[in-house]
């Protein structure tokens, strides 16, 4: 059709164009989505029109929330001002470029996190293999180590740990307080003429020998013998108890044989500390060559007994001068008398002193 002697626009190229596009499967589905997104948008500023109506109520509703916030952080005795402070100052070194240059490290340790992650598991395998082929139960182990745990912060167990930290926390003055004691003791050992590295030497040394294998094993030994101490001491109560009765029954009084036995040994502790005692170690009769004569006389003794001499006279003892064994020992008997009278003679001149001084 022709307006006013001008086709109209849908017989024009441009209008068959449009017409063409419009009919396009594409065109269409862009208006399409074009008319959802319009729906959006209106659905939008229906929810931005509504949340600026109740805005006020909203704010509002927020103030009361941080203010009683406050108030309850003021009365829990939190600085809020302080906290923000401290988070601003925070805030300040994070993003400071050298931080900033350490986070951005550690994000790009994290990215490679799952292969350290995976690289580690495969390490605790292999050590739980290792352990395993060296007969070590590893579960066990993470028990012992969990129940561990559970003593260590067990309430009564962290009082202690507190106690001890602050024992540790007055350690340097306690280790300098040491160390001056130690210097006194050291001064004072010199002085004495003892010789501390001398006495720590031999202490190391024998350190040394106390941990060498055999002494470990003669040592543990002796432990498993001190564990079954109690046990023989007592079978030996029980061994005692029964002599104790055999010999009541028998008619013997361990009571008076005690008592005696007290009587003798403190009869025999004051004869040692005599100065009688002193003066019998300090003299000849423990002198070698001294006890050589007397082996000698006991074994001549002995023989006597085992062959009994027969009967004899003056002629008999004047025969007998010849034989070389009779003279030496008529010369022994000689010199033992004259070495005897002259020993009796300075023992009766230092009596005679010691009576002239008293």
């Amino acid at each position: 059709m022709k307006d006013n002697g001008n086709p109209a626009w849908t017989e024009t190229e441009a209008g068959q164009q449009l017409q063409e596009r419009l009919s396009s499967e594409k065109t269409l589905m862009a208006l399409d989505h074009l008319l959802q997104r319009i729906d959006t948008l209106e659905k939008g500023v229906e929810r931005l029109s509504t949340l600026l109506e109740q805005g006020p109520g909203l704010v509002s509703m927020a103030v009361d929330t941080v203010d009683d916030t406050y108030r309850r952080a003021t009365q829990q005795g939190v600085d809020i001002e302080e906290r923000l402070s401290s988070a601003l100052h925070m805030a300040e070194k994070l993003t400071a470029p050298e931080m900033v240059e350490r986070i951005d490290s550690l994000l790009k340790l994290l990215d490679q996190a799952p292969g350290i992650a995976s690289m580690m598991m495969d390490m605790a395998d292999d050590g739980a293999r290792q352990a395993s082929a060296h007969g070590i139960d590893i579960e066990q182990r993470l028990a012992a180590a969990l129940q561990l745990a559970e003593k260590l912060t067990a309430p009564e167990m962290v009082e202690k740990l507190n106690a001890l930290l602050k024992l540790a926390d007055q350690a340097p003055g306690i280790a300098s307080m040491m160390a001056d004691m130690a210097d006194d003791g050291f001064r004072q050992a010199a002085a004495h003429g003892i010789d501390v590295e001398q006495r720590l030497g031999a202490a190391l040394q024998l350190a040394e020998q106390l941990t060498a294998p055999e002494m470990v094993e003669q040592l543990s030994s002796l432990l498993k013998l001190a564990q079954q101490a109690p046990g023989i001491m007592a079978m030996a109560v029980d061994v005692v108890d029964d002599g104790y009765r055999q010999v009541s029954g028998n008619g013997v009084d361990l009571a008076a044989l005690s008592k005696k036995g007290i009587t003798v040994a403190r009869r025999t502790a004051d004869l040692v500390d005599s100065d009688e005692f002193d003066a019998l170690l300090h003299s000849d009769l423990f002198n070698p060559k001294t006890l050589d004569v007397l082996s000698v006389v006991s074994g001549a003794l002995t023989r006597c007994r085992m062959d009994p001499p027969k009967k004899a006279g003056i002629f008999k003892l004047l025969g007998a001068m010849g034989d070389p064994e009779i003279q030496k020992s008529l010369g022994f008997l000689l010199s033992f008398a004259r070495n005897f009278g002259r020993l009796c003679n300075e023992v009766v001149e230092r009596d005679l002193q010691n009576n002239k001084k008293q």
